[in-house]
């Protein structure tokens, strides 16, 4: 059965995935990527409790304006996007609204990047394990783009650590990693914030505060 205890906040979340991946703990060879922004405060957490270096993915999810805000797909750098073509098909989301949304996602990245002196990590990470961070999945979406980048750049090995998503999501994203560490696995996800008592927005200013974080040295 799932556990449907919410999280504490996207600290505590990071502080319990930390717990299931100790065994790369001061591990020089291991770096985690924190998908922003939500990603982010959960990655921090987990990076400082294994003592390993933290750096963001910027991967922006592509929503419409329905119902609150339905997400068709996310975009990465390097132009890497994943389309939902059943939910596209199923709101009859037109070309030209896709286009938009891609548009104007790929500017907000070009953004985020001069904004936090983006250093494009994953070009560091060959032969490098990489432990990729969010705050949850609903699709898999984010996830999947960010794979298809890390991939790009040789890592030694991917693990995947999700503090929420859907149990098919989980089962699919498992098939790609060398290991996925996901806490609850609930059948449907219909929003994250549901299983997080404080679910406050992540600005730019606390990221920026994130990436002074450095693990400290190992006495060898």
């Amino acid at each position: 059965m799932t556990d449907i205890k919410k999280f504490s906040d996207r600290y505590e979340a990071g502080n319990l995935l930390a717990e299931k991946l100790i065994e790369y703990v001061n591990d020089e060879d291991t770096v985690v990527l924190a998908l922003t922004h939500g990603g982010v405060p959960v990655g921090i957490e987990l990076a400082k409790k294994l003592n390993l270096f933290m750096d963001v993915l910027i991967i922006r999810k592509l929503f419409i304006n329905k119902e609150g805000g339905i997400s068709i797909g996310a975009i990465g750098p390097e132009d890497l996007y994943l389309l939902n073509e059943d939910v596209i098909a199923y709101h009859k989301v037109e070309d030209e609204l896709v286009e938009q949304l891609i548009v104007k996602a790929k500017k907000e990245i070009g953004k985020l990047e001069g904004l936090y002196q983006y250093n494009k990590p994953y070009y560091n990470i060959k032969d490098k394990k990489v432990i990729l961070v969010d705050e949850g999945a609903i699709t898999g979406a984010s996830i999947k783009v960010a794979l298809e980048l890390i991939m790009l750049y040789s890592p030694a090995e991917i693990i995947i650590a999700l503090p929420i998503a859907p149990l098919d999501v989980c089962k699919e994203l498992k098939d790609q990693v060398k290991k996925l560490v996901c806490l609850k696995t609930p059948n449907k996800v219909k929003s994250l914030s549901n299983w997080y008592q404080d679910f406050p927005i992540v600005s730019d200013s606390e990221i920026q505060n994130f990436l002074d974080y450095k693990p400290m040295p190992l006495n060898y």
